[in-house]
């Protein structure tokens, strides 16, 4: 697989154990700590091919990046939280330190 998929495949599972335990906090229903463990195995293996094939200083921030992106984007819909402007600029910050990553 492309490496694109694996960093995505691991930022969305790193952003789905975030929600998965919340939603196991708020329902104490443990089929949510099963799908987290199972998607935690997914993020590890995902890093495990990320980290073969490229560097573990351009590659782990970015997939943080990714994930944090992704819970910001989940719990807006999922949540209904809301985004403030300070939270708004934090938001573009990342994205543009993402870009400043990638550029060789």
């Amino acid at each position: 697989m492309n490496i694109i998929v694996w960093l995505i495949l691991a930022a969305l599972t790193g952003a789905l154990n975030v929600i998965l335990v919340k939603q196991y906090i708020t329902t104490k229903e443990i089929k949510y700590i099963s799908i987290v463990l199972l998607s935690g195995l997914t993020t590890l293996y995902s890093y495990y091919k990320i980290f073969n094939t490229s560097d573990v200083s351009k590659a782990y921030p970015i997939v943080k990046i990714i994930s944090i992106l992704m819970v910001i984007l989940f719990g807006i819909l999922i949540c209904d939280e809301k985004i403030t402007f300070k939270s708004s600029c934090g938001i573009a910050l990342s994205i543009i330190a993402m870009y400043l990553l990638l550029c060789k």
